[in-house]
């Protein structure tokens, strides 16, 4: 019997624990430490390991793992194309305002992947799991608006910075009136706002926090029904018979003679105290 779902699942819940540390330590030095390379290819991974045994939990499972590959290979795609196209429309057009849709596409970015993890986990949750989940997506959802909006002031401003600076006639006067102290001092002035945008920016960013802890549990419940042999896979094509022990309530082959989570001994064959399983 593989493991390949159970692997992934703790691949994601890796990546999205050093997501939420890393976020935080930044929060709270200011300073923006960027490891998503890193988390992005556990979650890779992560999700590469539970496409391969996806056949081990039903084919509902099985679908639904197809649907949330799509949906993140999409999202993926997606990103990509818009952010290339406010760089270049930026470029092209000398208008820094084409670089908001950045951060407009970070709710629709967030609802994408949120419908990732959702079908991705829910055939393995039970109802308490999946109520988590869906709460993740709407919590993720709320602090990517509420990201835009606290953040949003401080990039029209830079924007507004960018455009005196480099677009204004009277930089231009100034420096050859001035001398080069004049300009330096545009430009350092520039840089501290920059620097102010990123630190708040960074900061701001902690509020997605919350969705990510939603997302962590929502993960780690399936990993451990599996982990504890609630959650057992299923055999095609064979008879494979097993009994619950109902001292831990954990599934066990029939012929075993003893549980093997719990040390409970048990009898020759199966009574009122064990149930068959056929798979």
């Amino acid at each position: 019997m593989n493991k390949n779902t159970e692997y992934g699942l703790l691949l994601m819940i890796i990546a999205i624990s050093i997501n939420l540390t890393f976020t935080a330590i930044s929060a709270v030095i200011g300073t923006s430490i960027n490891i998503s390379i890193i988390s992005f290819i556990l979650l890779l991974v992560g999700i590469i390991l539970i496409a391969i045994g996806r056949k081990q939990y039903g084919e509902k499972h099985s679908r639904n793992v197809l649907i949330a590959v799509f949906i993140f290979i999409f999202s993926f795609i997606f990103s990509i194309i818009v952010v290339a196209a406010a760089i270049f429309s930026a470029i092209s057009s000398e208008d820094l305002n084409s670089l908001k849709i950045i951060f407009y596409i970070i709710p629709i970015v967030a609802v994408l992947d949120g419908l990732m993890y959702l079908f991705l986990l829910y055939e393995l949750e039970k109802p308490k799991g999946k109520i988590i989940v869906i709460s993740g997506i709407a919590v993720t959802l709320i602090s990517s608006l509420v990201i835009i909006a606290l953040i949003m002031p401080s990039v029209d401003g830079l924007i507004n910075e960018f455009d005196e600076k480099y677009k204004s006639d009277t930089i231009t006067r100034n420096y050859y009136s001035d001398g080069y102290n004049s300009y330096f001092e545009e430009e350092k002035r520039f840089n501290n706002k920059v620097e102010e945008m990123q630190t708040q920016a960074t900061r701001v960013g902690a509020v997605g926090i919350f969705g990510q802890l939603f997302y962590l549990f929502a993960f780690y419940l399936p990993y451990k029904r599996i982990k504890d042999g609630e959650l057992m896979p299923l055999i095609k094509n064979k008879s494979y018979n097993m009994r619950r022990c109902m001292n831990c309530g954990r599934l066990c082959p029939s012929d075993s003679m003893v549980c093997a989570y719990c040390g409970n001994k048990f009898e020759s064959t199966p009574n009122n105290k064990y149930q068959n399983y056929y798979y």
